[in-house]
């Protein structure tokens, strides 16, 4: 009998300690974000519940207000994530406002699971929130009428500002582009007086090709600091021949201006496009040229203003005797 006894309190014992600890593995935790708040500010209310991996828990929902005075803007926004021990985390947020000032007290929430025919909740504490109204006015406001105060100015967030950001940055684009149209139009249509030289072109690029070959700048290294020479020399000659302005040119923008000034695409044209194609590899594509290719685009600089020189000197001579002919005749 003895032996039933005691055989009856450890089973009652076992089955209290079984149920302590189920109810001490589920827990339910709430809180605001922040236990102040001004009228019309927005928050969030968080449930959190804690149980076995294993358990079947409904946690308790609202629909429009959490409690008397607080009220819901949206929500639930439910997130589940596994924690140690072989438990899971269950966290319900709502976006909760109120524009009624006050202390409020937020009854305890509760997570229910059924055993057998019965059910067992589970409850958190309370929850306090202190609603605030804004100071607009001294404490003694008997003396002076105060107007109504303007309605609060919720910040602008990123999201408001970036259509407008992206619009301005587009109408900037757009202006630019505009602007680099015109000039680039108006740079066609002007027509660019140079003042000539008092040397004939070649006789000043000949002489100045003279100087950088005995300078033997690219012998002691530095070879981008010779071709920048090479093709400023080159540059001020077709100025100085063609009256273009090639030293605020690009190698492409040259070439086409020398084109349309009549300068045909023969071997003259070729061994200057080399030259100058070459110089622009040099100085901004880092391009390292071996000696051979050095003296060789030398040479095409000298032959391109030895070519269009000769052009220019027959050219000169036909004039000069057309003059001679007319003058005889009369």
């Amino acid at each position: 009998m003895n032996m039933n006894r005691r055989g009856l309190i450890i089973f009652f014992i076992l089955i209290y300690a079984i149920t302590g600890l189920n109810g001490q593995d589920i827990s339910v935790t709430t809180a605001f974000d922040s236990t102040e708040i001004y009228l019309g500010d927005q928050i969030y209310f968080t449930i959190k519940v804690e149980q076995p991996s294993g358990a079947k828990l409904d946690v308790q929902q609202f629909s429009d207000t959490i409690t008397k005075n607080i009220e819901i803007i949206s929500g639930p926004y439910s997130d589940t994530s596994a924690i140690p021990d072989d438990r899971l985390r269950i966290i319900n947020k709502y976006l909760i406002t109120s524009f009624d000032s006050g202390f409020y007290m937020v009854p305890p929430v509760y997570a229910e699971t059924s055993e057998g025919k019965g059910m067992k909740r589970f409850y958190s504490d309370y929850s306090q929130l202190e609603v605030r109204r804004f100071n607009t006015a001294p404490a003694d406001t008997t003396a002076s009428i105060y107007d109504i105060v303007g309605p609060y100015r919720a910040p602008v967030t990123i999201g408001e500002l970036l259509p407008w950001l992206l619009l301005a940055v587009l109408a900037g684009l757009l202006g630019y582009g505009i602007f680099l149209l015109i000039r680039r139009m108006r740079k066609d249509e002007e027509e660019i007086t140079i003042p000539k030289p008092t040397e004939p072109a070649h006789v000043i690029a000949f002489r100045e090709l003279k100087k950088l070959k005995e300078d033997e700048i690219w012998q002691k290294g530095d070879i981008k600091k010779y071709y920048s020479c090479l093709t400023e020399i080159v540059r001020q000659y077709i100025e100085n021949r063609y009256g273009i302005y090639a030293l605020e040119m690009t190698t492409s923008e040259t070439l086409a201006a020398l084109n349309r000034s009549g300068l045909k695409k023969n071997e003259s044209y070729s061994v200057l496009e080399s030259v100058l194609y070459a110089s622009d590899f040099v100085k901004f594509a880092k391009y390292k040229p071996q000696a051979s290719d050095n003296e060789n685009h030398f040479s095409n600089a000298w032959k391109f203003v030895e070519i269009t020189t000769e052009e220019e000197e027959k050219a000169t001579e036909v004039i000069s005797a057309k003059e001679d002919k007319e003058g005889g005749a009369e």
